[in-house]
């Protein structure tokens, strides 16, 4: 069974380079950004999430653990 790990802003930048790094190596990668993800994989879930929503994360959270994945490791993108 492939580790996953949850990367919140995965959507650019270094959240997307170390998102692919993941998904070149076999995990499976859940990733969060503020607008709809369009990246493709089979072992990648998107999920919108605005850091400044407590809702909005709340719901990301229920999404996550919807899943039953066990997250194994987690970076979260500084945005300051």
């Amino acid at each position: 069974m492939a580790k996953t790990v949850l990367i919140t802003g995965a959507s650019r930048g270094i959240g997307l380079a170390t998102m692919e790094k993941f998904l070149n190596n076999g995990w499976r990668v859940i990733g969060t950004s503020a607008k709809v993800n369009i990246y493709k994989h089979a072992n990648f879930l998107p999920i919108v999430m605005d850091y400044l929503s407590d809702q909005s994360i709340k719901d990301a959270v229920k999404v996550v653990q919807d899943t039953n994945a066990v997250v194994n490791v987690l970076i979260n993108r500084s945005i300051r």
